[in-house]
């Protein structure tokens, strides 16, 4: 063999090395870092908001198919399981499904449509119930604007908890209309979520209403069966940044336990991927005013 022809297969060789599968993942890292300043009464205090960072990896499937998934770590305790959040995603014709820890219940997948204020100045509620792993089911309505979700979910070995859950969404004119319902055998219960949302130019509304929720309010709070909860988000799109307000309101509808209002605003402003806002925020539980709180931060998403 000439040493021509021996060089020409050599470089074939090095270049055919780097050539990337055809079915070869798309793997992306992104995450953020946020900090915040708080004056509430007497009491001066700072704190680490959200400090993370999240793996995806996107594949196209030869048969038309494409999968996702992703890892998120949590900074606070990068070891721990518990802050670890990971899901699978199958998408085709016949729709998607989602499986993992994060993929929390169908009741779940389009709420939060009030959650507008930064820094947690408001309240979010979660689904209250420990799974350790979800699927979820969207099938292709071949409806524009109609989306379905379907969800089983099961807890750890030691712990009898299962939960099913269905949910619609239709969105027609720019106005999102969803309702979602969840049974969970270990609690005996049945919640249900109703939102509606719209954004009119650079006004977003979002309304949430949720009953007989027996869920976290906060992360903190625990509410009863029998409580309700009602939010209200409205933002206002100024350009480089956004006005913001969110209210919330949880009833005992039983008249023996909690009831709260919580208001924030503020307005925040943005370079680029680097955000800064200030929020304030006032509560009220069972009548006695809390001290009002203001919230400085800066996050940086990458």
């Amino acid at each position: 063999m000439r040493e021509s022809q021996m060089k020409k297969i050599i470089a074939l060789a090095v270049a055919t090395a780097f050539v990337a599968p055809a079915f070869a993942a798309d793997v992306t890292l992104t995450g953020d870092v946020e900090y915040t300043f708080t004056s509430q009464g007497a009491t001066q205090s700072g704190a680490t908001g959200d400090a993370d960072f999240k793996i995806t990896a996107n594949e196209e499937l030869p048969n038309g198919m494409s999968i996702m998934a992703y890892v998120d770590f949590d900074d606070y305790d990068i070891g721990a399981q518990s802050t670890r959040a990971s899901k699978m995603e199958l998408s085709g014709g016949f729709g998607k499904v989602e499986i993992g820890k994060d993929s929390g219940e169908a009741i779940g997948e389009y709420d939060e449509i009030a959650d507008v204020a930064e820094s947690g100045a408001g309240y979010t509620l979660n689904d209250g119930h420990s799974t350790q792993n979800s699927i979820v089911f969207h099938p292709n309505t071949g409806v524009e604007g109609l989306n379905l979700a379907v969800s089983y979910g099961a807890g750890a070995s030691d712990v009898d908890t299962q939960a099913w859950s269905y949910a619609v969404q239709y969105t027609m004119s720019g106005v999102t209309l969803a309702y979602g319902v969840i049974d969970v055998k270990d609690a005996s219960y049945n919640a249900s979520v109703m939102s509606l949302s719209g954004s009119f130019g650079p006004v977003y509304v979002g309304y949430e209403q949720i009953t007989n929720p027996a869920m976290a309010f906060d992360g903190t709070t625990a509410l009863a069966e029998d409580d309700s909860s009602t939010a209200i988000g409205v933002t206002y799109n100024y350009g480089p940044g956004k006005l913001f307000y969110e209210s919330n309101t949880i009833k005992d509808d039983s008249a023996t336990t909690l009831d709260t209002e919580a208001s924030a605003f503020g307005v925040s402003y943005g370079i680029g991927p680097l955000n800064t806002y200030i929020a304030f925020k006032s509560e009220k539980t069972d009548g006695t005013e809390a001290d009002d709180a203001t919230t400085v931060g800066v996050e940086y998403a990458f």
